[in-house]
Order: C-alpha cells, then structure tokens, then sequence
C-alpha cells in the first residue's frame, strides 16, 4: 500500500481470502466467511470488513471475460472472474473514487476462494488529476515470475491440505 501524506489518497496491491459458508465455521476477525463474490463484490466484501471503505457504489463494471479464459486456463483449480471497475466510496470521512482491477479465483470444492487485485483511489475532487500517476504505478507493477511460480505451488500445496482436512 502506498498513500499520501493525508492517507487518503492511495495505490495497493492486495489478496485476501475467504472460506465458503459450506465449511460452516463462524466468522472471526482473522476469518473472513463468504460465498465466492466476483472481484467488484469482493472489494466491497474485504474492503467494508476492514472498515476501510464504506458506501461503495459503483459506476462502471468491465468483465474481462478475455483475461478470465487466459487466467481459467493456468488456474484449473475453480472458477475464474476478472473485471475492472470505477467506484465511489467513504473513507475517513471522505467521499473518494476509486478504479480497481481484480480477480477472483474460487476452488472447485467450493470451500475457499481468494480475491486479487490493484486499486487507485482518492477524494473525488483530486482523483481525475491522479490518474497519471495511477497509471504509471499500474503500469510498473511487475510480478516476479519465480514468485509467482513458488506462490501458486505454495496454493497448490495448501489446497492438497484442506482437502485432505476436508476428507478427515
């Protein structure tokens, strides 16, 4: 997460997960349970959770169905959904807008799923004057491919876990 000064104005990077309620565990501040939500109601999801944004409303949603199929393919483990989106919320008082790029990936037992994605955001006001610079930092962000490939094994490795739990 980078911010300004204020706090208000930001740029992120962020995954956050979640359990199906098919698992039926309560819900707990360290875990989050839901049914898979496509990436522009995940972020409201996570993002009202955390109490970092309120009152979202949105004012344009893009499925990407074309990076959904390319992502669908490496990702076989459940179903795929990216999307852009342009929104408005609350945060610290101050009505923002923000444009995000998210993914969800679900399981194909349905019992967890994650959520990806890369959000701008700023007071109304200033965030038309924001988007180069948005841009810039969307544009620059780059995904180690040995990372990458260690993150997924790693997800991989712990969806073999919870499965084997599951059975248990």
């Amino acid at each position: 997460i980078s911010k300004d000064p204020t706090g208000v104005s930001t740029f992120m990077v962020a995954r956050a997960e979640a359990v199906t309620p098919q698992l039926k565990v309560k819900e707990t501040p360290a875990l989050a349970v839901s049914p898979y939500l496509s990436p522009h109601q995940a972020l409201q999801f996570f993002a009202g959770r955390q109490g970092l944004a309120t009152n979202m409303q949105f004012l344009q949603v893009i499925p990407r169905q074309d990076l959904s199929r390319m992502i669908g393919q490496a990702h076989s483990a459940g179903p795929v959904t990216a999307e852009e989106f342009l929104f408005t919320f609350v945060s610290q008082g101050h009505r923002c807008k923000g444009y995000s790029f998210g993914i969800s990936f679900g399981s194909r037992l349905n019992i967890n799923w994650n959520f990806w994605h890369m959000t701008g955001g700023a007071i109304v006001e200033q965030f038309d004057a924001l988007v180069p610079a948005f841009t810039t930092m969307f544009q620059s962000y780059k995904i180690d491919d040995k990372f990458a490939q260690d993150y997924i094994a790693r997800g991989m490795a712990r969806l073999r876990q919870m499965q084997q739990e599951t059975s248990r």
